[in-house]
Formats: C-alpha cells, structure tokens, sequence
C-alpha cells in the first residue's frame, strides 16, 4: 500500500501523543543510525514532539481525523479533545475540550457531523446541537452489553463499509463473563440493532477493519491465550476463551455452543473438534507484549 508522507505524517504524530502521554518523558529507542537507514527512515516516519497544555494530563486511547484535519482524541478519562495544528513540521498545536464524563473511550469516529463514541458501557453519538464547540446531546446507539466491573473495557471499530461497527467486549475482572455479553464481538448496525458477532474474547486491546474490510481484533496473553495476538473474526467465529459460553441462549443468532476446547492442548488440534475455533492470525514471540499463560489454547 503506498502513502505519500505527508498523509503519514499526522498519524506518527499521534503515536508519539499517546507515548508522551502515557510513559512522561520515556526516551525513545534510536536504531536507524545503528542500522544505516536514519534518514530513509525520516523521510515517512519523522519523530516530532507535540507540547501538551500545562498541568493537561491525555491518556489517549482512539483517535478519529475530521473533516478539516484536525485530529479528535478520546482518553481513559472520558474527554474529546480536538487538537489542530498537529501536522505542522514544528507544531505547536491547540487543545480544546470538546466533551466530558464519558467512561474509557476506547473507539472513536466521525460520521454525520457527530462522534460515535465506544464507552465501556454504551455506544454513544456525541454532538453539539447549539454549534457552540461544547457537545451538549448525548444519545445511547447500543448499550446491549452489560458493564459491572473495572476490568470490563470495550474497544469499537470505526464503521465498516455498511456502516456497521463492532464493539469487542473484555471480560469481568479478565477471567470471568458476569455482566451480559462479556468474551463477545458485537454488531452495531446504523439503526443501533445489536446482535452479538463472535465469541471466545478475554481481554482485547482494538478493533477495526483492513483495507479489504475484513475484521480483526487484538487478544491479550493470559488464560486460555498463549500470547498476545492479532485474530481474524468471522461471523459466529469462536476465540478460545470458553468463559461467555453462559451468555450464548441469550444470543440465537450465534448458533449452538462450542464444544469446549481441552486445557493445555493445541490450536490445530482443538480446530479438528472445536468447529468454531479459530486460529491466530499473527502470534506474539517476544516478552513485550506479556509472559506466560495458564493455558495453552
């Protein structure tokens, strides 16, 4: 896929953000002089510090472009902030709040003229009906899912070809599925009808779409995950977490349960009688992304 690097540019900026913001003045690992490829290396991914506001604290954790290029930001706090400025070569941006009092936000997007907006407890669409730069309407899209405990996270996709989005729901205090749904992939069509997609979650970092429109998820390592892993979802696709089988006579839709897989056994060989089962599409091989696991599938 080829990308012109001002179209880059933006989006480097926003990871450096979301470093800065979460590991405070954590220094970047230099390699490119090292491997003899620094200034190819700058020519597409130029490393630009972005200055936050005095005493401004963003743990960032979406990002959605607008129209006119500025660059929306939800946080673990609950807050929208638009920021402009952030792809100029020495930026020196501008903040500004434009929403608070929402939980987590872990999935953002801009779809006509308001924010879609994934919470740990709903889908929401975020506006200003006044035109005053403040969002003052907030209207619940989809709260088909249940919300009791910290732990229980949900990350949303930005609306696919259809206008469909996919909310993967992480499970109650990461090993359990007590409140509705946890461990599912669910579908939010356009008019808010939500059915559940996918099963077998235990605590996702992201969701979204490739370029063909095929949907993936991020697991993380830990029961029933071997290690951390990108995951393609299919409709009615199970991911080996076996804890939100409870929820599936609520779900029609999903079909019959899944056998259960068999601790401390094989993806290939849980595949053969596991039908929904399916494998990781990329696996982590390195510490960075977690440890051990207690289980094997």
């Amino acid at each position: 896929m080829n990308r012109s690097r001002s179209s880059r540019q933006p989006f480097v900026c926003i990871l450096l953000l979301v470093v800065t913001s979460f590991s405070g003045s954590l220094p970047a690992e230099e390699v490119g002089e090292r491997w003899g490829t620094e200034e190819r290396e700058r020519e597409y991914y130029p490393i630009v510090n972005i200055p936050l506001p005095k005493d401004t604290v963003i743990e960032a954790g979406a990002f959605a472009v607008l129209p006119d290029r500025r660059v929306a930001v939800g946080t673990r706090h609950g807050e929208i902030y638009l920021i402009d400025g952030v792809d100029m070569p020495k930026p020196i941006p501008t903040f500004h709040r434009f929403a608070t009092g929402l939980d987590e936000i872990f999935g953002l997007a801009w779809k006509d003229n308001a924010f879609r907006v994934t919470q740990s407890c709903e889908l929401t669409r975020v506006s200003d009906s006044n035109k005053d730069g403040v969002a003052d309407r907030f209207e619940t899209i989809s709260d088909g899912w249940g919300y009791a405990n910290y732990h229980e996270y949900a990350f949303g996709s930005k609306p696919d070809s259809e206008g469909n989005q996919f909310v993967a729901l992480g499970l109650s205090e990461s090993y359990n599925s007590h409140a509705l749904n946890r461990g599912f992939i669910m579908k939010v069509a356009p008019d808010g009808k939500t059915t559940a997609f996918a099963t077998g979650l235990r605590s996702p970092g992201g969701i979204g779409m490739d370029e063909h429109n095929s949907l993936f998820y991020v697991e993380s390592q830990g029961p029933w995950n071997c290690s951390c892993s990108l995951k393609a979802v299919s409709q009615n696709s199970f991911h080996g977490h076996p804890a939100s089988f409870n929820w599936y006579p609520f779900s029609p839709e999903l079909g019959p349960v899944p056998e259960m897989p068999k601790s401390g056994s094989r993806i290939a060989i849980e595949k053969k009688h596991v039908k929904q089962l399916v494998p990781y599409a990329v696996i982590s091989l390195t510490s960075a992304w977690g440890g051990r696991s207690r289980h094997s599938v």
